[in-house]
């Protein structure tokens, strides 16, 4: 069954880990400085890349109704980090995605203009993408945007050496300061590990996490069985409201909802 036939795809349910992780993120989001790194990890599945676009639609409508913006603003930007085929991290596809949520036009087609707008960036023009770095750190100055959301994070650390890992992380940290944005990291566990390596980043990033429910821990427990109301017969309930079968909440389901 793919997904598209598969009811329960598509299907989301608030609970209280999603919930928790979204405040902290949130909090964590509204009192960082500038430049700051956030990182956000969990299990795969858990349901990180929902949390991330319900921050990205709240904090966007919150950011547009203070009237500071300009209409052309996105005060948050949500790209993917692309997992590498067979060689190493792709970073022109990386700058490519990314300026196509900021919805800038042919990415595909920078050139380097003398009038970049940093020192530190033209310095770098040789490195591969230079063109389409330049492009996203004057676009995410354009647009206005203060927070950059990349998930699947942990994808700029795959087959890669540990000393391409830490350089790869100092130029988001340049990213984060050059743009003045904060930036939220998500991914798996081998986030942490990517993080670790470098000593003043782990002392001054924030991190949230977003865990799975466990089986011996009670307040897991209450929780799975409250996600659709208030016991387990009506978590029950909210699942089968979403198969496209015809069903009565009467006693021939008492079996199921018992």
């Amino acid at each position: 069954m793919t997904h598209h036939e598969n009811p329960f795809f598509n299907l989301i349910i608030n609970h209280t880990n999603l919930q928790r992780a979204l405040q902290q993120l949130t909090y964590a989001v509204e009192h960082a400085p500038k430049g700051s790194v956030i990182f956000l990890y969990g299990p795969s599945g858990v349901g990180k890349t929902q949390l991330l676009k319900h921050f990205e639609r709240k904090f966007t409508q919150k950011a547009h109704a203070s009237g500071k913006l300009t209409p052309d603003a996105i005060p948050v930007a949500l790209v993917e980090a692309p997992a590498p085929n067979s060689g190493p991290f792709s970073w022109k596809e990386f700058y490519r995605r990314a300026l196509i949520s900021l919805y800038e036009p042919l990415p595909d087609k920078k050139l380097v203009l003398s009038r970049a707008f940093t020192q530190q960036t033209l310095d770098n023009v040789r490195t591969p993408g230079h063109e389409l770095r330049i492009a996203l750190e004057s676009t995410i100055l354009h647009r206005q945007v203060e927070v950059f959301l990349i998930d699947e994070a942990h994808h700029f650390a795959l087959r890669v050496s540990p000393k391409d890992i830490q350089a790869q992380l100092e130029y988001l940290k340049s990213l984060a300061n050059l743009t003045e944005t904060v930036l939220v990291l998500a991914g798996t566990y081998n986030l942490m590990a990517f993080r670790n390596l470098s000593g003043q980043l782990s002392r001054r990033s924030c991190d949230v996490h977003l865990p799975r429910y466990r089986a011996d821990i009670p307040e897991g427990l209450r929780a799975v069985r409250q996600l659709g109301g208030d016991d387990r017969r009506q978590t029950a309930a909210t699942l089968l409201v979403a198969r496209p079968v015809p069903w009565t909440q009467d006693k021939s389901h008492a079996a199921i909802l018992s």
